[in-house]
């Protein structure tokens, strides 16, 4: 580590670290993990200056040999956020690290161990609902969000519609939900929306599976539903 390497590059000799530090580099990728001749049981990658990981790379960190299990180290780089199919896998896998490439900085996520996971945006500024989340994966299958205390005002549901099933929105400045994109959120199961400036909550409400509904503190006589 500590070094300004950009490029890692192995010769067809095998080579065997139980543990390997390459952190505050400025690597732009690890493309040199898909060397057969390569093989580590602990890899540092934090503080450098990587974005994304090619689909070669993303497989032999996702499924490494049975015989040898990789611990990986990534925080500290300008991941990309992207949309595309790719980019959600990446998302998907970063997940495991606790790296939310498509939210603000300040955001935290962690899985819990009943195929879930938490991504905490507690009182980061935002705006905005993000551009996207990671879809679901056979490793977790519900999303919680929390973006409680930030001064969003106005709600679409388009990019949290496919697993997210506990969302807390408590503490912003809504006015305005976009009723369709409410109503297509098929696994929402708690929605918290106290202490908003909301006159009302949209019909498509009725139709979702939720089982709690929270209003306080908005200008609707619906406080709980």
């Amino acid at each position: 580590g500590n070094n300004r390497l950009e490029k890692i590059e192995f010769g067809h000799q095998a080579f065997w670290a139980l543990k390997m530090n390459l952190s505050h580099n400025r690597l732009q990728d690890a493309s040199f993990v898909t060397n057969k001749h390569f093989k580590f049981k602990e890899l540092d990658l934090s503080f450098n200056n990587i974005s994304q990981f090619s689909e070669e790379v993303l497989k032999r960190f996702k499924n490494p040999p049975k015989t040898l299990p990789v611990t990986l180290h990534l925080l500290h780089n300008p991941w990309k956020c992207s949309c595309d199919q790719r980019g959600q896998e990446l998302m998907s896998f970063l997940l495991r690290y606790g790296i939310t490439p498509c939210f603000p900085k300040g955001c935290i996520g962690f899985q819990s161990k009943d195929q879930a996971v938490t991504i905490n945006c507690q009182s980061q500024n935002l705006t905005s609902l993000p551009a996207c989340i990671p879809y679901a994966t056979d490793e977790y299958k519900k999303i919680s969000l929390d973006f409680s205390n930030n001064i969003v005002d106005y709600v679409s549901f388009d990019t949290l519609q496919q697993n997210v099933t506990h969302l807390n929105m408590e503490q912003n400045a809504i006015t305005g939900i976009n009723g369709t994109s409410l109503g297509l959120m098929d696994h929402i199961l708690y929605l918290n929306l106290n202490d908003n400036q909301l006159q009302g909550l949209p019909s498509e409400i009725a139709d979702l599976p939720l089982a709690e509904v929270l209003a306080q503190g908005n200008q609707t006589s619906t406080e709980k539903v």
